[in-house]
């Protein structure tokens, strides 16, 4: 028997972690009442944490992580270019 994983929508999970939040509700609680399992319950819970930028904006874990990532391909794609730059201006 193979097992399925389920995708839950975004609004879905943020309103999971709002009652997490706001109603001071227990993971187990939640993960009970709309059937899933704990371990997604606290994985919403870490991707939905908001961290404070330095210009006082708030934005989640999960798009945080998502700026590192392209901040990274941005780097190394310059870098790319920069060695180019010094090839082509060597012929």
């Amino acid at each position: 028997m193979s097992k399925r994983s389920i995708r839950y929508s975004e609004d879905f999970k943020r309103s999971i972690v709002k009652l997490y939040h706001d109603e001071h509700r227990s993971a187990n609680s939640l993960a009970q009442e709309y059937g899933v399992t704990v371990s997604s319950v606290t994985k919403w819970i870490k991707q939905y944490q908001e961290v404070s930028l330095p210009n006082g904006k708030n934005i989640t874990a999960k798009e945080y992580a998502q700026l590192e990532r392209e901040n990274k391909k941005l780097k190394e794609e310059l870098e790319i270019l920069k060695q180019a730059a010094v090839l082509l201006a060597k012929h």
